[in-house]
């Protein structure tokens, strides 16, 4: 038994609840300084966030290319109880949806101490919680995110009545993007600056060679209680 990843766990089931209740879970929050600049404020531009490998951070990169980085973003905390406080600022909140499988499969890769039952526990828990203030929010669908995101900054901007911009999605975009994402990662990484290629939120071919045995993890009987929760909720929010 690896005690470092059973505690991690232990740690992830219980702080669960937290994440549907706002008040607490932002008053604890903001006593982690190394979170401090993740968090929504008041003077926040926009709050992004969805579970965790959801096209976060390429939705941060997109909007940071077309309106600077200069531009307050709350991201990357991927709890409802974060969304709801931007909800209660007044801060133009965008929620990222991608279907459960992927996410599931993409999450235990970079969070081998979980579980695929607890990705889509998770899942549910996020967007359950989201219901009551679904049309303050802006949901976009995943393949909108990454195929069309100057749709997403036109929804954004009727939604809110801002003036968003976002840069055409050509090919330097599209390096331009990877580009940023990679900085990203290699910002937080713990391996010399390098990009580490089990956490970069793009496509890798080293993730791609780790995906069997979540994928088959995925198709077992315990999980199949799970996976139809989450897509019944997905099918609600996408």
């Amino acid at each position: 038994m690896n005690l470092r990843l059973t505690a991690t766990r232990s740690w992830h089931l219980l702080r669960r609840p937290l994440t549907r209740n706002r008040r607490l879970f932002m008053w604890l929050s903001r006593r982690r300084e190394s979170r401090a600049n993740l968090l929504v404020r008041p003077d926040s531009t926009l709050l992004i966030e969805a579970p965790m490998r959801s096209g976060n951070t390429f939705a941060v990169a997109a909007f940071w290319l077309g309106n600077g980085r200069d531009s307050h973003v709350a991201r990357h905390v991927h709890t409802a109880a974060h969304v709801l406080e931007a909800v209660r600022l007044g801060v133009p909140a965008l929620v990222l949806v991608r279907e459960p499988r992927s996410v599931a499969i993409s999450h235990v890769l970079r969070r081998p101490a979980l579980t695929i039952r607890d990705s889509l526990v998770d899942y549910v828990d996020f967007f359950t919680t989201l219901e009551n203030v679904r049309d303050q929010i802006v949901a976009v669908n995943f393949e909108t995110l990454i195929s069309d995101f100057p749709s997403v900054i036109d929804e954004l901007n009727g939604k809110y009545g801002q003036t968003f911009t976002s840069r055409v999605m050509d090919d330097q975009f599209e390096q331009d993007v990877t580009a940023l994402v990679e900085e990203m990662n290699r910002a937080e990484s713990v391996s010399d600056g390098k990009v580490d290629e089990l956490r970069v939120a793009r496509p890798s071919a080293t993730r791609q060679e780790l995906r069997k045995e979540p994928e088959m993890e995925l198709e077992r009987p315990r999980n199949q209680a799970a996976l139809a929760r989450a897509t019944a909720v997905y099918e609600r929010w996408k």
